[in-house]
């Protein structure tokens, strides 16, 4: 439903729309927005060999900006595309992000920290 995605779109990992049917017949939408969700790291898999510190410190500098700030899409959007632009031009090779299009956001509940992971398997953490 629209109304789900947008409110996932702001950084509600976890909203709901129940639709309800009115007594005129009419259908009525009720929002479950929950929680906001923050952000809590950026994974990346396959860093390894000698360029691999370096990278790994370029990216940290340009991911920590936006730790903590809420989940939205537009957010993790200039996250994929600065990480990536911090990668080729480390000539690492090949940088792609695997995610269809849609950035994985895996909600921790605990926290209220949305993860993106746009490998899904992670070997690096930061």
């Amino acid at each position: 439903m629209r109304l789900t995605r947008l409110m996932q779109a702001f950084g509600y990992v976890e909203a709901r729309t129940e639709v309800l049917k009115g007594a005129d017949g009419q259908s009525v939408l009720r929002p479950e927005p929950g929680n906001i969700y923050s952000l809590g790291y950026v994974a990346l898999n396959g860093l390894s060999g000698s360029i691999a510190g370096a990278l790994q410190t370029k990216l940290q500098f340009v991911t920590d900006r936006y730790m903590g700030q809420a989940a939205r899409a537009d957010t993790i959007a200039v996250i994929r595309r600065d990480v990536l632009r911090v990668t080729e031009e480390s000539q690492f090779p090949a940088p792609v992000v695997r995610s269809d299009g849609h950035p994985e956001i895996f909600p921790d509940a605990a926290r209220r920290a949305g993860h993106f992971d746009g490998n899904r398997s992670a070997s690096q953490v930061w």
